[in-house]
Order: C-alpha cells, then sequence, then structure tokens
C-alpha cells in the first residue's frame, strides 16, 4: 500500500495494486484474487494466482476433510476424527 492510501488494504485500489509475491518470475494482470480457501483476496499477478490455487488444490488432495473411501482405522490404529 503507498503512502497516499489509507484504506482497507482488501479493497480494489489500482495505487496499491501489486502482487503480494513480487519477483522476477510475475506475469499477467494483477487483481485481487481468491487463495482458494475463505473469504478474503490477495493482490496477486495471474502466474501466482495460478500458482496459489494449484497448491491449495494439491493440500486439498493430501488432507481431505472427509474420510477417504479406502481409510480403515484398523491399519494403524488411529481414527480419521484424532485431532
Amino acid at each position: 500500500m503507498t503512502a497516499a492510501c489509507d484504506h482497507d488494504p482488501f479493497e480494489a485500489c489500482d495505487a496499491c495494486a501489486a502482487c503480494i509475491e513480487t519477483g522476477p518470475e510475475c506475469n499477467g494482470t494483477v487483481e485481487l484474487r481468491w487463495p482458494g480457501y475463505g473469504h478474503k483476496r490477495f493482490w496477486r499477478c495471474e502466474k501466482h494466482g495460478e500458482d496459489r490455487l494449484a497448491r491449495e488444490e494439491l493440500a486439498a488432495q493430501k488432507f481431505p476433510l472427509l474420510q477417504p473411501a479406502d481409510f480403515d482405522p484398523e491399519d494403524a490404529g488411529e481414527s480419521w476424527d484424532e485431532p
């Protein structure tokens, strides 16, 4: 956020638009993009926005909220609902 801007950082403002993952690999338009969870959006370029969604999708596959069909608590003596 620039010194001239004093609004909520999650509001759209062209003066503040800069990718939060700056670097030489930034590519595409910078917009408020959904990270794949929650309700907030963050300033990311097109490349970093797509990368973030891919990371979130991979995490959801590795750590599903619901018990997979092939889960058997007898295999390791664990339950799906353990904290």
